[in-house]
């Protein structure tokens, strides 16, 4: 299993690991931690996770029940993998905040956010070379 990305809990007593299907592991946990985590429900997704997208004339996702980019539609509630709501226990007030990113997959975020500027840039240039040659046509 090719672990993606993992960390330390601030004092260091315990590490939490995640793959690339979203499978998190979590160890050195005990007393309440433990317990809490125990209790968490197996499977956690928000319920927008199982709205239909759809891509704009530039490439851009949309989800298609809000008409807005999927990070910001709102994360609620928080399901099971067939979409249904889990417990009150296990919401969080609802939040369209940006999820934070550490380590490998900020980095990861980083590279992609400065990939697409390029991309945007010479597609800028591109069009403006084909309206300067068509002009120069006429």
């Amino acid at each position: 299993v090719e672990v993606l990305d993992g960390t330390f809990s601030p004092d260091g007593s315990c590490f939490a690991a995640i793959n690339a299907s979203g499978v998190a592991w979590l160890s050195g946990l005990d007393g309440a931690a433990a317990g809490s985590i125990r209790r968490a429900p197996y499977a956690q997704f928000f319920s927008s996770d199982f709205h239909s997208l759809a891509h704009d004339a530039a490439g851009n996702a949309l989800d298609v029940q809000f008409g807005r980019e999927p990070h910001r539609v709102p994360r609620q509630p928080i399901c099971d993998e067939r979409g249904g709501a889990h417990a009150a226990e296990h919401q969080r007030p609802a939040s369209t905040d940006r999820l934070l990113l550490s380590g490998w997959a900020a980095e990861q975020a980083q590279r992609a956010r400065a990939a697409g500027a390029l991309l945007r840039a010479a597609e800028e240039q591109q069009f403006e070379d084909q309206t300067a040659a068509a002009g120069a046509a006429q």
